[in-house]
């Protein structure tokens, strides 16, 4: 892009190996993504650089009532709300909305926060009011070969009784947050049975620790993992998949996610050995005998393939399993191209641009800016290319290398707390602490430290003998279930409240 004469800023309270590479890196408080939305987005407004004039066909009549909503914001108090100076939001503003393609983008930080939803709507917003939202060289839609979107629907967005009261049900799913909750509650709609398909929960989801004591409550746990985890550590029954080259491949999930359309299919490298059998063919056969003890026939159970060619030759592209095989390199279906409105789903084809529920958390957001900030650090997480996902720590070829379960802490505030590199801290959040070796380092900002996501393997009867030989702590055990958005129910993952001091042991020992 850079070489194209494109520019790349980049916003995150950690300088990432991206924000190394970009032209900006700016820090910003986390959790606090909204107030620098708002007020980019009131820049454009205010400066008259809004131009939707592209997109008017589609948009409904409620984009109107943006601009009111956010017109009572004061700019130096969203600034000192976020920590980016004014002049860099109108800056932002303006180059956002300058007669060029451009695009804002924000994903898994700007989401996992008390405001994610309301932050995911906002950055459209600013697509649509910039003139970049289905623009090449802005923020574009996929046509992918196997129209995931198309095939599965519009989606629900609807309300569901939990044990701590009513919380967004998203196409059907119950919030992380409740999970260990339904698992300790005392009455008859306990969960008393649970089935894991290769998930890590344990180290995945808000209170770890909670979680971990929920799991033992449980009557019956099935895991279905190739190692033993610490969630698939407490299953009755562990069913093993075969490894994942001795299975085909389609990118199912990810091409209504990429940046150029395209088909491609991966066969199995190696076969299997006897007895192995694929997570499909184990869930079927699972769900075979279950109906069977019911009383129930069994449904007739398809090979994924011939459920594959069919979903392909009912997208546009309508290719066949076998074409899309007989290209070992894949096959190439073009550039994007301007295509939302067509890709709309609503029914009367038009974009619902600004929904009451928006409206209500502008307001609610606008209340939280009175309130004071607790003196504290703010914890945030991070991945690495080695180690994105928790099953990757058991390779020895990824884990080789430096400890990379670290606290990376700001020279500043390791001074604060006699801190040394290297040596030993104790990170306190309401809900758990633990103990973990300090990386003193300015890639983080004054008031933040950072533990990597998807480590915490020292538990016991966990059977990653690689992973065991640097376990590290799980971040998700100093995260709390109590903080979550209402919207979506996510759980706020980032910008948690804790307190950092040298470890007992080692005050002890002085």
């Amino acid at each position: 892009m850079r070489a194209r004469d494109g520019k790349l800023v980049v916003v995150d309270p950690r300088r990432t190996e991206t924000a190394k590479l970009a032209d900006e890196h700016h820090f910003v408080k986390p959790g606090t993504d909204t107030a620098l939305l708002i007020g980019i987005l009131k820049n454009i407004f205010d400066a008259g650089l809004a131009d939707t004039s592209r997109l008017d066909a589609i948009l409904d009549d409620s984009w109107s009532n943006i601009a009111p909503a956010i017109a009572g914001f004061d700019i130096g108090e969203l600034s000192a709300h976020c920590g980016i100076p004014v002049e860099v939001m109108q800056d932002m503003a303006a180059q956002l909305a300058a007669d060029q393609p451009a695009a804002i983008y924000g994903r898994m930080g700007v989401s996992v926060c008390e405001f994610g939803t309301l932050n995911q709507w906002l950055i459209q917003v600013i697509n649509i009011a910039s003139g970049n939202l289905d623009r090449v060289g802005g923020t574009m839609v996929p046509e992918p070969a196997l129209d995931t979107i198309n095939l599965v629907g519009r989606g629900s967005v609807r309300t569901a009784d939990t044990v701590r009261g009513t919380m967004a049900s998203v196409m059907s799913e119950l919030p992380m947050v409740t999970f260990a909750d339904e698992m300790l509650r005392d009455d008859d709609e306990r969960i008393r049975s649970l089935f894991v398909v290769t998930g890590n929960p344990v180290l995945s989801a808000p209170d770890g620790a909670k979680l971990d004591r929920a799991l033992e409550r449980l009557d019956l746990m099935v895991s279905f993992d190739m190692y033993v985890t610490a969630t698939s550590r407490h299953a009755d029954y562990i069913l093993p998949p075969c490894g994942p080259l001795e299975k085909d491949h389609f990118p199912f999930f990810f091409g209504p996610l990429a940046i150029r359309n395209y088909a491609s299919y991966s066969p199995a490298i190696f076969e299997l050995h006897d007895g192995e059998k694929t997570d499909w063919k184990i869930i079927a056969e699972l769900a075979r005998e279950i109906l069977a003890q019911d009383g129930q026939d069994a449904p007739n159970i398809r090979e994924p393939r011939d459920v594959l060619d069919g979903m392909l030759q009912s997208s546009s592209a309508g290719l066949t399993l076998a074409e899309v095989e007989a290209a070992p390199n894949g096959i190439d279906l073009g550039p994007l191209s301007p295509c939302m409105a067509e890709r709309l789903r609503t029914e009367d084809k038009m974009i619902r641009c600004a929904h009451p529920d928006f409206l209500a958390e502008l307001e609610r957001f606008a209340g939280s800016l009175d309130k004071e900030q607790p003196d504290a650090l703010r914890l945030i997480g991070r991945r690495h290319v080695r180690q994105n996902n928790s099953w990757l720590h058991n390779s020895k070829r990824l884990l080789k290398g430096p400890d990379r379960c670290t606290l990376m802490i700001h020279p500043d505030d390791a001074a604060a707390r006699g801190m040394a590199d290297g040596a030993m801290a104790t990170v306190t959040s309401r809900v758990n602490s633990v103990d973990i070796p300090v990386e003193i380092t300015d890639d983080v900002m004054p008031g933040v430290v950072s533990i990597p996501h998807g480590f915490g393997h020292g538990r016991e009867g966990v059977g990653l003998s690689v992973a065991d030989e640097k376990p590290g702590v799980s971040i998700n055990d100093l995260t709390d279930t109590k903080g979550f958005d209402p919207l979506s129910g996510n759980a706020v993952l980032n910008a948690v409240s804790v307190t950092v001091e040298r470890a007992k042991e080692l005050v002890a020992a002085e």
